[in-house]
């Protein structure tokens, strides 16, 4: 299969929980350089992306930005839930705060099943996942900056490529380790039962390769806590009053 984005039908990038500056300093670098590209049609967001600094960055990557409502996300004219028509899948998109037990797969496919959706986007757990339960497609992103979770306190930082294509879907999981971003390949058909991995080696950098101009993506200053012993203790700020400051 090839790599390049133009071969691969309509290509979404899916995204969530951030966290920025409550739980996390930044989008990992490796990340932002990723994605200064023109070849992202659309952005699927599960919510908590927590400043507006975040929000213009995902409008910077491509203007047709669907988000919705994460549970650190109330004081935000946002829904609950959208659903989108791409190629022959209806996607849904959900943060997942509002699931009876958070990231659980058949709770998930619930979801799908109530919204009439082929693909069910969500998030909350900040782990990754990508599975098909009962002709559903459940995707989790994880958290874009592998903010801290009390049930995942060591999250890695993950987004996701969808290159939706006819009836199959190609779905890139890419990953930050030690500064760098590594990325796996699986495929989705809907006339099949099973996500399949694919043995197919990605360049990181490959699908992305069409960059921006250099000024084009938004630039944020990392943010500093005036309490950083009390934030890095708990993973995040619980200041009573916001005092995040450049």
């Amino acid at each position: 299969m090839s790599s390049g984005a133009d071969d691969l039908g309509e290509l979404l990038m899916v995204i969530g929980d951030l966290h920025v500056p409550q739980r996390a300093v930044d989008l990992p670098q490796c990340f932002r350089e990723l994605l200064n590209t023109d070849k992202i049609k659309q952005v699927l967001c599960t919510g908590n992306l927590g400043s507006q600094a975040m929000m213009d960055l995902l409008l910077g990557i491509s203007p047709n930005l669907h988000i919705v409502k994460g549970d650190f996300d109330q004081d935000q004219d946002l829904p609950e839930e959208i659903a989108i028509k791409v190629g022959n899948f209806r996607i849904g998109i959900i943060n997942g705060y509002q699931f009876s037990s958070w990231g659980d797969k058949q709770v998930a496919y619930e979801h799908a099943k109530d919204m009439n959706v082929d693909v069910l986007v969500y998030g909350h757990s900040h782990v990754s996942d990508v599975s098909k339960v009962m002709g559903k497609i459940l995707v989790n992103p994880g958290s874009a900056t592998g903010a801290f979770q009390p049930w995942a306190p060591n999250a890695i930082p993950t987004f996701m490529l969808m290159a939706v294509q006819g009836s199959k879907i190609t779905i890139y999981v890419y990953e930050e380790h030690d500064g760098q971003a590594t990325v796996v390949m699986s495929e989705v058909d809907q006339e099949q039962d099973d996500v399949t991995p694919s043995s197919s080696q990605v360049s990181a950098k490959a699908l992305l390769a069409t960059k921006k101009g250099r000024n084009s993506m938004i630039e944020v200053q990392p943010l500093i806590c005036n309490q950083r012993s009390v934030a890095w203790a708990y993973g995040f700020c619980n200041c009573e009053n916001i005092c995040w400051v450049r």
